[in-house]
């Protein structure tokens, strides 16, 4: 899976492509294809490394917590969304790819006529 992050702290530069395994499905969470993620000022806090005392990582990092996309697959516990849906969603991490799981709860529908330009910064 393609994703977008850094294997060390330091300014925007550090950012590049990272190679990923496939993400593991849960039952509650739901498969995301990302169409566009938000760049918010705690991605840039992450990847100058004013986090890690609070918020510990490994590396790679792949930042990302305001998502929008489309579900590619559901856990076998998700009844209230199906394949196809257009949603925002706020993932714990790793939206700077292109899918991330998330959980259900963590989703919501996007209505069609919304800008996905702006719909990136509401999780």
């Amino acid at each position: 899976m393609q994703s977008f992050g850094f294997n060390q702290f330091g300014p925007p530069s550090v950012f590049k492509e990272i190679v990923q395994a496939p993400p593991v499905l849960s039952p509650i969470r739901v498969l995301v294809d990302v169409i566009g993620f938000g760049l918010n000022p705690y991605d840039a806090a992450l990847r100058r490394g004013e986090q890690q005392a609070k918020r510990p990582l490994p590396f790679p990092i792949v930042p990302g917590t305001d998502v929008v996309g489309t579900i590619n697959s559901i856990g076998s516990d998700v009844t209230d969304y199906l394949p196809g849906d257009l949603v925002i969603a706020h993932p714990n991490i790793g939206g700077y790819a292109s899918q991330v799981p998330v959980s259900h709860n963590k989703i919501g529908r996007l209505p069609s006529a919304f800008p996905i330009e702006q719909a990136v910064g509401l999780p």
